[in-house]
């Protein structure tokens, strides 16, 4: 339903005189319809059926700033389904969300968030600042996300400050990985990033040769890394050295 231009100006000007507790159920209404319109920020609302199974992903709703930055109707968008977050979010950055739906516990309220680059329709990427609320479950598990997205590569416009994002970005990704280890792999990794061997770690830790080496190869195999070196550098980037 259109809101006439007059409707919003006797709103606002109450607003101004008495404040939102003296509006009616009514102008709250159009006040709150005013404001989704006005800020510049992309709100939409994200709905998995099955959160094991990010194919049943699909947009809800959008406000009208994330409709025009992301170059599709609400229309569109729905119809794309699950494709539309693959297509739209940068590949280095994708499994921002998943991984903290899979490593958080999360219930009702929950907000977990980061940084990642979007791509609208036009191909063109940007980096957009968001924070995510489960605001409805299914069978106990989060179903519905409220999403609220801000770009900010138009605000940051020396190398210092994107590269220091970047980096903000990275340690996110890597502390959400690092959920994934027990507190007793943690220690070991700490050890090997300090270039110790097996050997030298059973025997810090007081743990058999074996043991030292399972924790090892788990390691690896949780961070997704082939190479020992490379758990040195996820070490230093998560800030452990």
């Amino acid at each position: 339903m259109a809101i006439e231009i007059n409707e919003i100006t006797s709103v606002m000007k109450k607003v101004g005189r008495e404040g939102t507790y003296e509006l009616t159920p009514e102008e709250e209404s159009v006040f709150h319809r005013e404001i989704l319109d006005k800020v510049k920020v992309n709100i939409y609302i994200n709905q998995i059926d099955d959160i094991s199974d990010f194919t049943t992903a699909r947009m809800v709703w959008m406000n009208k700033d994330c409709q025009e930055s992301m170059g599709y109707s609400l229309e569109e968008a729905r119809a794309k389904g699950h494709r539309l977050f693959l297509e739209n979010i940068h590949q280095d950055d994708s499994k921002v969300t998943t991984d903290a739906i899979d490593h958080h516990n999360l219930q009702m309220g929950d907000v977990f968030g980061g940084l990642a680059r979007f791509i609208n329709r036009n191909h063109e990427s940007k980096w957009y600042l968001g924070k995510t609320v489960v605001i409805s479950m299914k069978e106990g598990k989060p179903w519905q996300f409220l999403n609220i997205s801000m770009n900010i590569s138009d605000e940051f416009h020396s190398h210092d400050q994107l590269m220091e994002l970047q980096r903000e970005n990275l340690r996110l990704k890597n502390n959400l990985k690092l959920q994934r280890l027990t507190k007793k792999e943690k220690a070991v990794l700490v050890l090997i990033a300090k270039g110790q061997t097996d050997h030298e770690i059973s025997s810090q830790l007081m743990i058999s040769r074996n043991t030292a080496r399972t924790h090892h190869k788990n390691i690896l195999v949780k961070l997704k890394k082939h190479k020992t070196a490379e758990l040195a550098v996820f070490a230093s980037e998560c800030g452990l050295l």
